[in-house]
């Protein structure tokens, strides 16, 4: 319950975000593929940097292990961690702003674009990691909804068809009763 495979998330996931025959943002794709490549990565527990530093990431939601998406821990957790976690895309503090302000008056704004570019890349690749993981998180947790939901189904119809048996039971005992009751006055006149 805890895993899907790798091939049925993505295609929800390309239904949900690309129309056929229609031009889709190269960013959106960008930002999708590069989050799933950041979980690979992860899953993978190698040491070193990718694009996007990997140090500042949140520890991911789910893993990539062997073409199948798993569940980092309790779904419960999960679904209240991603809940209560802030989206990548928060504005700049102004701190960070200040500081481009006085780059730019020194005459390095190639640094700071620089500087700025990688910020954002990192930004649409953890917002492509959550877009993942919020959708292998709403994927399980539909299968596991749908999965209590048969189980309620099939207790009430097992309590149901034993009501039914019960309810013939006394019935059927009722009716020996009546049998039996009339044979006895028939014994008592003769």
């Amino acid at each position: 319950m805890s895993r899907e495979k790798t091939d049925v998330i993505l295609k929800v996931l390309v239904k949900h975000f690309f129309v056929e025959k229609e031009v889709t943002s190269t960013l959106v794709m960008d930002s999708l593929y590069t989050g799933l490549k950041v979980l690979e990565y992860q899953s993978k527990g190698k040491k070193g940097r990718t694009i996007a530093d990997l140090d500042e990431l949140p520890a991911p939601m789910i893993h990539v292990d062997m073409d199948m998406f798993v569940l980092a821990s309790d779904v419960i957790d999960l679904l209240e961690r991603a809940a209560l976690e802030p989206l990548p895309c928060q504005p700049v503090s102004p701190k960070d702003d200040k500081c481009s302000q006085s780059r730019m008056k020194d005459g390095a704004s190639g640094e700071v674009n620089k500087i700025s570019m990688e910020r954002e890349e990192r930004r649409l690749t953890e917002l492509g990691r959550k877009i993942l993981e919020t959708f292998v998180l709403s994927h399980i947790f539909s299968g596991i909804e749908v999965a209590y939901q048969e189980a309620v189904a099939l207790k009430r119809q097992e309590e149901l068809i034993r009501e039914e048996e019960e309810e013939a039971w006394l019935l059927g005992n009722e009716m020996k009763g009546k049998r039996g009751g009339g044979a006895n006055e028939k014994d008592k006149r003769a």
